[in-house]
């Protein structure tokens, strides 16, 4: 047992004694025997007159006074001096750890409460070993230290409440370890985290050094932990991990209590992390003495409540594409970047720890799908993924529209060399994203050619589904919008609005409240355009309606024309996979030099000839295909060579006439 323990035990039992010896004689169910016995087995001698200058309590008090002098790393020396307790406080704490130590105790206190098996200590026991019943009142009072900072429990008001004592006081206490605390609202412990060992983290460490609150700012990974882990070495402080999950109140004041307790009895400085209401900021800022590390988003402000103490922010961005590869490599053990690794940094703005996460996957499942496994987002919820799996000879486009859609390609992939390298970012404020617009009639090939980038960059395409972003609640649709930007930077995914005029539409004149909250609506999305980093691919059949702003911040601009007669037939061609039974009498080039119509539609008229066929049980035949085109331009409501459609619809043309 610790030297501060015994001592504990020793003014303990010396007080409760004496308490009793001030009773006079024994009671029958208190024999002076039994108590002299007990007494004797704590070592205790003598006989005192009270918690007096001759009393043998005092003089044990004394001696634990200059023991916890002497060794102030004993944890009941940390207790005492770091918590500022007063000698009242020092006195009921002593007794309660006494009796949470040594049982002996317990029995002792039953004959002050003259029923033997109440052993646990109350108010009025206290009050009467320590012979001060007005100073006992206050330091077990709900404002006073011990009970405010979650140290010793009072289960009702007045003598007869009964007292407990923290365990995980009493096993620090016992063993010298803070166990970790669970609750409800989140988690303390003192858990090892990884300390910074790059020059630039140490560096950020260093200049903050002995700041009451800092603030660290920075995504997921960035290396914010190791960080506050650094911070505190460099102090020769203990980091005190503290992260509150939601705001169940009373449990959140309860675990705000103990950390800030603890964090004084360690000598720690307390990061904190999570949700915090005003009342946990309150706590936080009244504690002066305990310096802070707060872990934020980084968006995140810094409360006002803290602002009056010494506050410092250290922001941690997302390393560029050239460091990341360097980051790719050391976590893989490499001295340099393949083209490999490279490629997937460029890609993907991970930071330091999602980089060295994923590097533990590599062996398994390569740097690519160890890269994507890192992607959580619930982009899923907003918007439908589509599949991206085309190629570049899948698109019939003349060649000026093919090299735009190229473009758009090369400036993905170049962003961070021309960003961050050149330095063009920091002449930029706004996002590096590539924004735009493919306009065109319908079935000209939009959706297709947003595919075929996706493609190129191997990077998810996610079509937005309007019907779970535009809401009739007001605030609602850009609340969700909000969540879709910030669910696309999660999952370095292309966005694609399709339809994008119902989204993008023109603000109007002011004339009802209705047009007040669209014309708000279009704001938002022009700033969250603005500052997206990633992809946005716009779609729409009708470009004038867009708003003028939109046109403003797209980066491209391509239309998509109808394709003429040799494009026609490059995708009727193309429409008719190579196993489908097709007939001698079929004749591509005709259809396509004789009836205009948009690739979409080709492809659907290709699909539909296919049923039919398959219906009769035959191969595709021309009249199939004739009897489909009828109907696609049926549903077009375009006009057509009926007399010559039908005749091939009825096998009666053999050709046509040019």
């Amino acid at each position: 047992m610790k030297d501060s323990l015994a001592i504990a035990i020793h003014f303990a039992a010396s007080a409760i004694c004496e308490a009793l010896a001030r009773r006079g004689p024994a009671e029958t169910y208190a024999p002076a025997s039994e108590v002299a016995r007990l007494k004797g087995e704590l070592h205790c001698g003598g006989k005192g007159s009270g918690l007096d200058a001759r009393g043998e309590a005092t003089g044990a008090r004394a001696y634990l006074r200059t023991y916890v002098e002497r060794e102030p790393a004993d944890p009941l020396a940390r207790l005492f001096t770091r918590l500022a307790l007063t000698r009242t406080e020092r006195d009921v704490l002593t007794l309660l750890i006494a009796w949470a130590i040594e049982p002996r105790v317990g029995l002792l206190f039953g004959h002050v409460h003259d029923a033997l098996q109440r052993t646990r200590p109350s108010v009025g026991a206290i009050a009467e070993v320590l012979n001060d019943s007005v100073a006992v009142t206050l330091a077990l009072g709900p404002g006073a230290a011990l009970r405010r900072l979650g140290i010793v429990e009072v289960d009702r008001v007045g003598p007869d409440g009964a007292l407990g004592l923290d365990a995980r006081i009493v096993h620090y206490l016992a063993s010298g370890e803070l166990v970790a605390l669970q609750m409800p609202a989140g988690r303390l412990s003192l858990a090892a985290e990884a300390v910074a060992t790059d020059a630039a983290l140490a560096s950020k460490a260093e200049s903050v050094r002995g700041v009451d609150i800092v603030v660290i700012r920075g995504q997921t990974g960035a290396g914010r932990r190791r960080l506050a882990a650094r911070l505190a070495e460099c102090e020769q402080r203990v980091p005190l991990w503290l992260r509150v999950d939601h705001s169940d109140h009373e449990s959140a004041l309860s675990l705000m209590a103990a950390a800030l307790r603890d964090t004084r009895v360690l000598g720690a400085r307390l990061v904190v992390s999570g949700t915090l209401n005003d009342a946990l900021l309150r706590s936080l800022a009244e504690t002066r003495e305990v310096p802070l590390a707060l872990v934020f988003a980084p968006e995140q402000r810094v409360p006002l409540l803290l602002m009056e103490r010494n506050v410092a922010v250290i922001q941690l961005d997302v390393p560029a594409a050239g460091e990341r590869a360097g980051l790719w490599a050391a976590a893989l053990g490499r001295e340099a970047a393949d083209p490999e690794i490279a490629a997937v940094a460029s890609r993907y703005a991970f930071t330091s720890g999602v980089i060295r996460r994923a590097a533990r996957q590599v062996a398994t499942f390569g740097v690519e799908q160890a890269a994507r496994m890192q992607l959580h987002h619930e982009l899923e919820h907003l918007a439908q993924q589509d599949a991206v799996a085309r190629g570049w000879d899948r698109l019939v486009v003349p060649a000026a529209t093919r090299e735009a859609l190229r473009a758009i390609c090369a400036q993905a992939r170049q962003r961070s060399r021309v960003g961050d390298d050149w330095g063009f970012a920091r002449h930029h404020s706004l996002g590096q994203g590539v924004k735009a617009l493919f306009y065109g009639r319908p079935g000209t090939g939009k959706t297709l050619a947003a595919e075929i980038v996706a493609a190129d960059l191997d990077l998810p395409l996610y079509r937005i589904d309007l019907s779970r972003i535009v809401s009739k609640w007001i605030g609602e649709t850009e609340q969700n919008l909000s969540r879709l930007f910030d669910e696309a930077a999660k999952s370095h995914a292309i966005l694609f609005f399709d339809e994008a005029d119902s989204l993008f539409s023109k603000r109007t004149a002011i004339h009802s409240s209705t047009d007040r909250y669209a014309n708000m609506e279009v704001n938002h999305l022009l700033q969250r355009v603005d500052a997206h980093d990633g992809i946005v691919i716009l779609a729409t059949n009708l470009k004038a309606n867009l708003d003028d702003a939109f046109t403003r911040r797209l980066h491209f601009i391509i239309e998509l024309p109808e394709p003429d007669s040799q494009a026609r037939e490059q995708i009727w061609r193309l429409s008719l996979p190579a196993e489908a039974p097709i007939e001698g009498d079929v004749d591509l080039q005709l259809l396509a030099r004789r009836f205009e119509l948009p690739g979409g539609a080709i492809k659907n008229a290709v699909l539909g000839a296919a049923y039919l066929a398959a219906a009769e049980g035959s191969s595709i035949r021309q009249r199939h295909l004739a009897l489909a085109l009828r109907r696609e331009f049926a549903k077009l409501d375009r006009l057509y060579e009926r007399a010559e459609l039908d005749a091939l619809a009825s096998d009666r043309l053999g050709c046509a006439p040019s």
